[in-house]
């Protein structure tokens, strides 16, 4: 079957809600697996102080994506209050066993992200994958992944993991060591390597400037046998440093 939607008024579903919507949807074969078409799009959605303009999505899912599916959002601005994000993408790619995701955005402030994942979903929904690249823009930095990281979600337990890992600035690493589970009790351990307290002078008042290299090394532990539930230890050097 087919369907046709075009909400030019969409303040009549919902208080707060204003601005139109259309959707071209085609569904095809068996309840349990069908195959999806999507073509939707609006020039501009309202709610209270948010603002999305330029929304786009197209969608092919064929046997409920157990066969080769893809999907692509684009926006062209989020403004909530004063914050805007831009050219808002994300794309998916592949199956549930074998898939691809890249997401990409220009945020406030001369920010901006780019990743990309890969991964696979079991008949159980357990997730297994890989972040493959990441590279965050932020003030006077460039952020990117070191390498691959692995993460898993165990949907039967409920639990998040991701594995031991690096960002990297420059000749700056900022590590995650040991792999970690988002469970009720854990640790982790995170260290800063050199890093240059120079590139924080344009954040600073007038003839100010700091030099050296920072570094730390941080314990963090949760769960019941920890006091109040949290322990976190961390130790600082600086190096060469002066202001």
């Amino acid at each position: 079957f087919s369907v046709t939607a075009r909400l030019p008024e969409l303040q009549n579903l919902l208080p707060g809600l204003a601005g139109g919507f259309d959707a071209d949807i085609v569904m095809q074969g068996p309840l349990a697996e069908p195959d999806i078409t999507l073509d939707a799009s609006s020039s501009v959605i309202t709610f209270q102080d948010i603002v999305v303009q330029g929304i786009s999505i197209d969608a092919d899912v064929a046997q409920a994506a157990l066969q080769a599916s893809s999907l692509t959002i684009a926006v062209g601005e989020v403004q909530v209050a004063e914050q805007v994000v831009q050219n808002i993408r994300v794309g998916a790619d592949g199956t549930r066993a074998q898939h691809a995701l890249t997401v990409f955005a220009d945020g406030p402030q001369k920010t901006a992200i780019d990743l990309a994942a890969s991964g696979g979903l079991s008949e159980s929904f357990d997730w297994n994958g890989l972040i493959d690249a990441v590279r965050l823009e932020v003030p006077a930095h460039t952020i990117t992944l070191a390498s691959p990281t692995a993460l898993q979600w165990n949907n039967s337990d409920k639990l998040f993991g991701i594995d031991a890992h690096c960002w990297t600035t420059e000749e700056t690493n900022l590590c995650l060591e040991n792999d970690v589970i988002a469970a009720a009790s854990g640790d982790a351990r995170i260290t800063l390597a050199q890093y240059p307290l120079a590139r924080l002078n344009p954040f600073l008042p007038a003839e100010s400037t700091l030099d050296g290299g920072l570094g730390i090394d941080a314990d963090i532990a949760w769960g019941d046998a920890q006091p109040g539930g949290l322990k976190a230890t961390i130790n600082t050097r600086i190096e060469d440093g002066g202001f």
